[in-house]
């Protein structure tokens, strides 16, 4: 199965780039469902491209053939129409992954085999690993583990050392990779990690204005916001596959 983790996307008119935003609703790749709240009646029948917001895999771009009927469902379904979707061929997977990283400050209690649990603060976090700092003296390789909440459920992580560096406070720094993450633990970070994301640019668009520190400042903040408000549909994400390009650098 292509599709892992996915519930919208976007069908296109034909040629056009004109598309209608769709709920995705699958069992295998050649039963594919959309739904769609309108429909302007381009045609019941008609291959085009259609995109796939994948939480896991990243943003499926496809030529597909679409049917569409109205939705028998409906209106205990909130869509009136629906599409049967057969993926047709695979144009480019955007990877959403591994680079974008979010500032936070978690003080967790971290566990290890090779010594006694100790306390530390996350400083940033990605899809691919985390940034942390303690008090504790840690080796390279050396692997870590935690619990937290980052959507509705506490999981644990398992991480790796790949490197470290001190702080100006005389706290260590480590850069981690995520260990064997479930498809849900990486969708729960994702989710965490975009929704910090747009808090941070919200509040910065906040601030600009309050401080009327000019309509350039505003508008840029503003953009902040909707960039961020749309990174888990329409950001390309290029990532570090081994994990190892997390630190202090936002």
């Amino acid at each position: 199965m292509l599709l892992k983790d996915c519930s919208k996307g976007k069908l296109y008119i034909p040629g056009e780039e004109k598309y209608w935003n769709v709920r995705v609703d699958y069992t295998d790749d050649d039963k594919v469902t959309l739904y769609l709240e309108d429909y302007s009646g381009y045609g019941t029948e008609f291959g085009t491209r259609v995109d796939f917001y994948d939480d896991v895999i990243g943003v499926v771009m496809t030529d597909s053939e679409v049917r569409i009927s109205r939705n028998p469902n409906f209106p205990e379904e909130p869509e009136e129409w629906m599409g049967s979707c057969r993926i047709r061929s695979i144009k480019k997977i955007v990877q959403r992954h591994l680079d974008v990283r979010a500032n936070v400050s978690l003080e967790l209690k971290f566990k290890s085999d090779k010594r006694p649990d100790f306390d530390g603060v996350i400083r940033n976090i990605s899809a691919g690993g985390i940034y942390f700092t303690t008090k504790e003296g840690l080796e390279i390789n050396e692997i870590i583990s935690f619990s937290y909440t980052f959507r509705t459920l506490e999981r644990p992580f398992n991480v790796q050392i790949i490197w470290a560096q001190n702080e100006e406070d005389g706290t260590n720094g480590y850069g981690c990779r995520f260990l064997e993450l479930t498809r849900g633990a990486e969708s729960a970070v994702r989710f965490y990690v975009y929704g910090q994301l747009r808090e941070q640019a919200h509040a910065a668009e906040r601030k600009a204005m309050e401080a009327d520190q000019g309509s350039a400042a505003a508008a840029d903040a503003a953009q902040d916001a909707r960039d961020a408000e749309n990174a888990q549909s329409d950001l390309e994400i290029v990532g570090d596959e081994d994990g190892a390009d997390f630190g202090p650098k936002y």
